[in-house]
């Protein structure tokens, strides 16, 4: 029964995909995506509306359609491992107070082992500096890099709107919706959506479309992408809230703080939060409550300004935090069997009184 109902749900799959035009065609040659650079920069997000400078959006468009970064990843990722690790090391190369220029970039590559010829250097950095001004920075690479992998899976996809700009998975859902969350979507739909939030290629499209449908009918809800890429992200209540937050006080978590607090109590109470959120940021009274029990760590009914502080930037949408993240959910049932086992009743098993750990006693504690 299952096998045939896993059929049945491929079947349709398959028909959608041909319904909209055929078969998903492969990537362009350089393995990036194949629309064109102005609808590129046309579904891109604007400044105002999601907060990222226009350099860092046509970093990202630039580096979508080039094959040359997708070349210069592929080394890094050889030579490095990671993106975040080549970050690291590119770091130290960079002047803090400035971007780097075309002859410093030259050195750079040959002494980390990149052996191309000027050329092909001068092209990497051409690409890389959107502003022509003749200087790259550590973002400008680091956001070119990571927009030029293939969408693939969950991860890939919550990278790509990341470098984007968009400031929480449920800003870019929002971003495609034009019918209602739980509308059925078709195929070709969906594509449609997909394409207003920087996802472009058809192979992608498939392969998020494939990741998610379960209908027999081949049809998707955002609901269900919702859901899906909530398994590779923190809270995305929590993340939403950071973003209204730091869109309606312009980044000042002091401001936000006190704006909460209006009693001046020194502490957010739940009934604080709840008509702020509702009335400010935009939040249903349900989801303000939800969110107020989330960044109430101790569960004592307030929140204090070191709760909220950590709550945001547990939220924060950075690339760097990626990696991190990726690393803490593949290894949280060891983590958690190591934190059990030291700290648990015995009885019950639970960790009842969790002690405050410094950052030497934790690092012992996972070797």
């Amino acid at each position: 029964k299952a096998r045939s109902s896993a059929t049945a749900r491929e079947t349709a799959r398959t028909k959608a995909v041909r319904a909209s035009g055929g078969t998903a065609t492969p990537l362009n040659s350089s393995g990036l995506l194949g629309s064109s650079l102005k609808e590129a920069v046309l579904a891109s997000p604007s400044n105002g509306e999601h907060g990222r400078s226009a350099a860092h959006r046509l970093s990202f468009q630039a580096s979508v359609h080039s094959a040359t970064i997708y070349e210069l990843r592929k080394r890094v990722l050889e030579k490095y491992g990671t993106i975040n690790e080549a970050c690291e090391a590119f770091a130290e190369e960079f002047p803090s107070d400035r971007g780097m220029t075309k002859k410093e970039w030259r050195r750079v590559l040959n002494k980390r082992g990149f052996e191309w010829p000027n050329k092909e250097m001068d092209r990497i950095f051409e690409v890389l500096d959107i502003q022509n001004d003749g200087h790259v920075t550590l973002g400008d690479f680091h956001i070119s890099v990571e927009a030029a992998a293939p969408v693939r899976s969950m991860e890939d996809l919550r990278r790509r709107w990341l470098a984007s700009g968009y400031s929480s998975m449920a800003q870019a859902i929002k971003a495609m919706d034009d019918r209602g969350m739980s509308s059925r979507l078709s195929y070709e739909e969906f594509c449609a959506a997909l394409r207003r939030v920087n996802v472009h290629d058809n192979t992608e499209h498939h392969a998020i479309f494939a990741g998610i449908c379960s209908d027999q009918h081949g049809k998707v809800a955002l609901d269900e992408l919702m859901a899906a890429i909530a398994t590779v992200s923190p809270d995305l209540l929590l993340e939403d809230v950071r973003q209204r937050l730091m869109t309606c006080y312009r980044g000042s978590l002091d401001k936000a703080y006190s704006d909460l607090d209006t009693d001046r109590g020194g502490t957010v109470e739940a009934k604080e939060f709840v008509a702020k959120s509702v009335k400010k940021l935009g939040f249903t009274e349900h989801e303000a409550k939800k969110a107020f029990r989330m960044i109430d760590i101790d569960g004592d009914g307030e929140i204090s300004r070191l709760e909220f502080v950590s709550a945001v930037a547990i939220a924060e949408p950075s690339l760097f935090l990626e990696d991190l993240r990726l690393k803490i959910r593949r290894c949280f049932r060891s983590i958690t069997e190591v934190l059990r086992k030291h700290f648990a009743d015995e009885l019950t098993g639970e960790i009842i009184n969790p002690q405050k750990l410094s950052s030497d006693k934790f690092q012992d504690l996972l070797q």
